[in-house]
């Protein structure tokens, strides 16, 4: 009897000891399999991010060789142009024009000329790519105050980024407040920097009857929004969309700019 007993208890410690070395192989071999996963995941992130920061880098070249060659070429043509005008404006009682036709004209390339510098503009603004980002977008908010009846108020430190970054958040800036201007029947925008130790704070609120940043129905300006933000290695701290105006604040680190 005792010695039943005791090949019993032998059995028992025997069969719990490989129950123990089981669970601790399947939950080793778990670990190993979430770490295998968490591993891809974040491969599949970086590479979405590299991938996203190429195709803006792309669009953003683009954008500026487009907007030099109509400032440059184009704009160059139309000058030349309106110098032949005035020549021939000294000759006309040779060429039989009246003073009419050539105001006729001058009226015409005047605004293909205004027309060129606003697309140029829009495409890849002079003083974004000369002077960077707080300059671009003092001067976007100054046109904005000089064509329409928004109140903006823009607080920001003196600030540089590099030149990716500089057009990643003027784009940013851009789409918000044309979202603004066409969706939000606003009548103040607010803009704050705020620069902290460890980061750069950014926040956009206006006073309209709201939008929707984030929802089923996204547009390609609110995703590019978000990409750029990831872009640059930022995050969204706060999106409200309220019964009446809009905010979102977002976070860069302080020193990759």
């Amino acid at each position: 009897m005792e010695e039943i007993t005791l090949y019993s208890v032998i059995a028992y410690f025997t069969v719990l000891f490989f129950l123990i070395i089981s669970m601790i192989i399947i939950i080793k071999s778990l670990n190993v399999k979430n770490k295998v996963l968490l591993a891809a995941e974040k491969r599949e992130v970086e590479f979405q991010k590299e991938l996203n920061y190429v195709q803006l880098k792309s669009i953003e070249e683009d954008r500026e060789k487009i907007g030099s060659t109509i400032h440059d070429d184009l704009g160059q043509v139309i000058t030349l142009l309106w110098m032949q005008i005035q020549s021939l404006k000294k000759i006309n009682q040779n060429v039989g024009l009246q003073d009419n036709d050539f105001s006729k004209m001058e009226d015409l390339i005047q605004n293909a000329s205004e027309r060129c510098s606003n697309i140029s503009s829009m495409l890849y603004p002079a003083t974004l790519l000369r002077h960077g980002f707080v300059d671009g977008l003092h001067e976007l908010i100054l046109e904005i105050r000089n064509s329409t009846e928004l109140s903006i108020d823009f607080n920001c430190p003196k600030l540089k980024f590099n030149k990716e970054i500089s057009s990643n958040l003027f784009r940013i800036f851009q789409e918000l407040l044309n979202n603004t201007i066409k969706h939000a029947k606003a009548q103040n925008i607010i803009i704050k920097i705020i620069l902290n130790d460890a980061s750069i704070h950014f926040e956009y609120s206006d006073d309209g009857i709201g939008m929707e940043l984030v929802n089923q129905k996204q547009g390609l300006g609110t995703n590019t929004i978000k990409t750029r933000i990831h872009v640059m290695n930022g995050k969204i701290i706060e999106t409200k969309n309220k019964l009446k105006g809009f905010n979102l604040s977002f976070v860069l680190p302080n020193g990759e700019n």
